[in-house]
Order: structure tokens, then C-alpha cells, then sequence
């Protein structure tokens, strides 16, 4: 729910963690393979997400939790959009990306 909201990295870490204090659920950003393996690649108009499961999503680039290697000043983003050159990519953690928030609910 919601409306989409560019972030750097941080602050997208940062927000995570905020809604996840604030509605005392485990909210957080998934890791590149959960956020990858949402992607309807086979979409042939964008986003490249299912819109019934995922309603509203723009055409955009979002954001992973996970870090580029050992490099710090990176991380894996995917691209919901069908003109983007590759759907997994990553790039500088001080570029605003979307964000999709998920949890665990046990």
C-alpha cells in the first residue's frame, strides 16, 4: 500500500527499519534474489511485475538490500521497467531508486 517514494540506499534502509518500529512488524528490504525473483520478465509492457499481486508499482528501478560484493559505495537494484537494458543491475547507493518493502510474518 502506499504511494512510491524515491530513496539513496540509507535511506532506504532507514525507512525500513522506521516502518518496522513504527507498525512493530519485521518490515525490511528484500535481498536481491527475493526482490529478482518478482519480476515477470516475460511482461512484454512494463512494469515487470504481476499487477494484480502488486498494484500501482511504476515502471521503475528498486532497490535490494544487498551490497555489490565487498564494494560498499554499491548495491543490486531491479528494473520493473521493460526499456531497461538488464531487469538485475546494480548501482551507486547514493542514487534514488524505489522501494518495496517486505516481512516475514510468523
Amino acid at each position: 500500500t502506499g504511494s512510491a517514494r524515491g530513496f539513496t540506499h540509507e535511506a532506504a534502509l532507514q525507512w525500513a527499519a522506521a516502518q518496522a518500529s513504527s507498525t512493530g512488524k519485521a518490515w525490511r528490504l528484500p535481498n536481491v534474489k527475493e526482490l529478482f525473483g518478482i519480476a515477470d520478465k516475460s511482461r512484454g509492457v512494463g512494469p515487470l511485475i504481476d499487477p494484480s499481486a502488486f498494484p500501482a508499482t511504476p515502471p521503475a528501478l528498486f532497490w535490494s538490500a544487498s551490497p555489490v560484493g565487498g564494494r560498499y559505495i554499491y548495491a543490486w537494484f531491479v528494473a520493473f521497467e521493460i526499456n531497461y537494458q538488464h531487469v538485475l543491475n546494480y548501482g551507486s547507493r547514493e542514487a534514488t531508486y524505489y522501494v518495496r518493502l517486505v516481512r516475514a510474518d510468523h
